[in-house]
């Protein structure tokens, strides 16, 4: 099945996007919906809208495309595109958002103080204070929240790209996931019993501590911590050995021949991006540097590690997580 992608936007002041989003669903061979090619069925008894909004529940994901305007607010105050998100968000589908930046810099100036009735007479948007909440509707959702900044249209070609390879890369992750999930147990006992040979002896406390260990490393829940161990131990052995004889994970970076170095959470990505792009002569250099959605990690050759505190409370919570199992054998 042909996945259907709907585009929606209001249309006369950001139609150059949607062709060239449409040019970019049509070359991953996917099918775009689209209002302005009549791709939207008619003929049923309801309004034009209505009809988008039952479109909307056929589609397998929505972009969407915030800029200036707003769009005429219906009787209910609402405009069309923002009853296509409640729609896309109704039916759980998943969604990508894209905005023109400067939007994003006026909702800032908005939310400092919003009170001001600059908004109601601002000329560079038709409905500033309803198309914030459109924006609000979006970031509160509980799930598919972001907003992605878009400054052209092969900007936007290929942050649709990007998006939608990674949307199906999990989908696929997802199928596998049951198969994985029993080849990750297998390893596990294989590698204990290595272990349990290695010893000449029974299966011991220190054999069970290394399944244990191993099977929570495996956990893809757990995955960021496995790499990490992976990078500062160089294979996972030496890491569970490391693992099962401390309590907190600063002795394990101790263990691991590091220094951790916490920087704070504030302009964290600003700081991981700063690393990758210093120049190669500079000593120390980067080993590696790693960014999610809960701040970064940057590991330097002369043993450093500099990573947020969100991120260190992250891997402190998984560490006493692994010692608790430990403890009941």
């Amino acid at each position: 099945m042909i996945p259907n992608i709907f585009i929606s936007s209001t249309i006369s002041d950001l139609h150059y996007l949607r062709d060239g989003l449409r040019e970019t669903i049509e070359e991953l061979s996917y099918h775009p919906v689209m209002s302005d090619y009549a791709e939207v069925g008619y003929l049923v008894p309801t309004t034009a809208a209505e009809s988008c909004y039952r479109s909307i529940k056929d589609c397998h994901l929505v972009v969407l495309i915030i800029g200036r305007r707003y769009g005429e607010p219906g009787k209910d105050g609402l405009s069309v595109t923002h009853k296509e998100l409640l729609t896309a968000i109704e039916e759980g589908l998943p969604l990508i958002t894209f905005v023109e930046p400067q939007i994003i810099n006026y909702k800032e100036v908005h939310d400092a103080d919003p009170t001001s009735n600059t908004w109601d007479l601002f000329k560079g948007m038709d409905h500033a204070r309803k198309t914030f909440a459109l924006l609000n509707e979006v970031t509160r959702a509980s799930a598919y929240n972001g907003v992605i900044p878009i400054i052209s249209v092969s900007d936007a070609k290929r942050k649709l790209k990007l998006q939608i390879a990674n949307f199906v890369g999990e989908r696929l992750g997802s199928a596998a996931q049951p198969i994985r999930r029993e080849m990750q147990e297998v390893l596990a006992q294989v590698t204990a019993i290595r272990t349990q040979l290695a010893g000449k002896a029974g299966f011991s406390d220190k054999s069970k501590r290394h399944l244990v260990a191993m099977r929570f490393l495996l956990d893809d829940r757990n995955s960021e911590y496995r790499k990490l161990l992976e990078t500062l131990f160089g294979d996972l052995d030496p890491a569970i050995e490391a693992l099962t004889n401390v309590v907190t994970f600063e002795e394990v970076i101790s263990l691991s021949g590091h220094k951790l170095d916490s920087i704070p959470d504030d302009n964290v990505r600003k700081l991981m991006v700063e690393f990758v792009e210093a120049d190669a002569s500079r000593s120390p250099m980067v080993k590696s540097v790693s960014i999610g959605v809960d701040g970064g990690c940057a590991i330097f050759t002369d043993g450093t590690i500099k990573m947020n505190k969100s991120k260190i409370e992250k891997f402190e919570s998984l560490h006493k997580a692994l010692s608790a199992k430990l403890k009941q054998i």
